[in-house]
């Protein structure tokens, strides 16, 4: 597999990486840098990852249209002993309208439609459990 040259406003996904920097430079890109379009890209177990930025991205920037193009990459053993393929996942996200016609095409997430997530941990459990018992 040659190595690609990635454009600016590209981001290649890996499986190692972390979810908020993803999200922190996407952000970057299409709210301070005034992008009105970006390409993120991941193969193999990055996959899920690329999933979840985008759709994190979707949840919080408004009016993001989506296409979205899977597709396979060949990947070469140096000795040339195998090859096997594993599956990609390239996601265009624009706040210009994209092509409808696309079978990768998405509309915005209307915001009627968005509901908030709230997540509990233990530490929070716990405060209110400590709480209740105390009649607050």
């Amino acid at each position: 597999m040659s190595a690609e040259i990635l454009q600016p406003k590209e981001i290649q996904i890996t499986a190692s990486g972390r979810l908020p920097n993803y999200l922190r430079y996407a952000t970057k890109l299409l709210v301070k840098d005034g992008l009105s379009t970006i390409i993120i890209k991941g193969a193999g177990k990055a996959i899920i990852m690329v999933l979840m930025v985008v759709e994190s991205l979707k949840f919080n920037i408004e009016g993001l249209y989506q296409i979205s193009k899977i597709g396979s990459i060949k990947i070469e053993n140096p000795d040339n002993e195998y090859e096997r393929y594993v599956s990609s996942l390239e996601v265009t996200l624009s706040k210009n309208k994209l092509d409808e016609n696309d079978p990768g095409f998405q509309s915005p997430v209307p915001p009627e439609s968005k509901t908030k997530i709230i997540f509990k941990t233990k530490r929070t459990q716990q405060n209110t459990t400590k709480n209740q018992i105390q009649g607050q």
